[in-house]
């Protein structure tokens, strides 16, 4: 799961934060609150931390040197700067440190849910997408790496677990044992994997979404169900967000 920081000095603000984001529905844990930007700092330096949430104004130390503070060691931590100030000039500053969103207090729930279905796509994008290429290289079982190749080029088709440990004569059982060794989940997730991978791509190029089920060899509602479950959007808002970032 995901790791969130929120700095608010505000109690009530800090307790609304917390509050008003669908964490767990966009695979965060609960977020780390703190009051003060010192004790924030010193956290986000010893733990991983995916996001953070922050306040521009703050005593002792402002939002703006919490996150130039940050941007020293750390250039991919996401930043949502929360301010009650519709500032240019802290917009802009904030801009320089490129900062993820800002967004105005206070935070209604449609701004939120649109913010972390951005911010779990941006994540899944560089911490989930599967290096393929790299992962099979490295994995040591010679057999184990043909038969992923193998998927890998025909993950389209209707491929079984059974048929695949018959063909490269391996035991079934031990089979899914290497899956969730040096995949990191099973034979099935693996596969739809692939397709959730795939069907991004596609998207980006504009292809339909019909086309692109009939092409992975699902039902249309099926594969926009997987796709939203993977991406948490609809494979129409990954098309427009794609278009946005243009």
């Amino acid at each position: 799961m995901y790791s969130a920081v929120i700095v608010e000095d505000e109690p009530w603000a800090l307790a609304s934060l917390q509050a008003v984001f669908p964490w767990e529905h966009y695979n965060f844990k609960p977020p780390q609150g703190f009051r003060n930007a010192h004790d924030a700092l010193k956290f986000i330096s010893q733990n991983k931390t995916d996001v953070l949430f922050t306040d521009i104004k703050m005593p002792k130390m402002s939002g703006l040197e919490l996150i130039q503070k940050i941007r020293e060691y750390d250039s991919q931590i996401k930043i949502i700067v929360i301010s009650g100030h519709d500032n240019f000039s802290f917009a802009q500053k904030a801009i320089s440190y490129n900062v993820f969103r800002y967004l105005l207090k206070p935070v209604n729930r449609q701004d939120a849910e649109n913010l972390m279905m951005k911010l779990k796509t941006e994540l899944d994008s560089k911490n989930n997408a599967l290096d393929i290429e790299k992962k099979i290289m490295d994995i040591p079982n010679p057999t184990f790496r043909e038969l992923l190749t193998f998927i890998n080029e025909h993950y389209t088709e209707k491929l079984q677990l059974t048929a695949l440990a018959e063909r490269f004569h391996i035991n079934k059982s031990y089979l899914s044992q290497l899956f969730n060794q040096y995949i990191g989940y099973g034979f099935s997730e693996y596969i739809t994997e692939l397709k959730m991978q795939k069907a991004a791509k596609m998207l980006k190029r504009n292809i339909s979404g019909t086309e692109i089920a009939n092409f992975l060899n699902y039902d249309y509602v099926y594969f926009n169900k997987l796709f939203k479950k993977r991406f948490g959007m609809t494979i129409t808002q990954y098309r427009q967000k794609a278009e946005e970032d243009r």
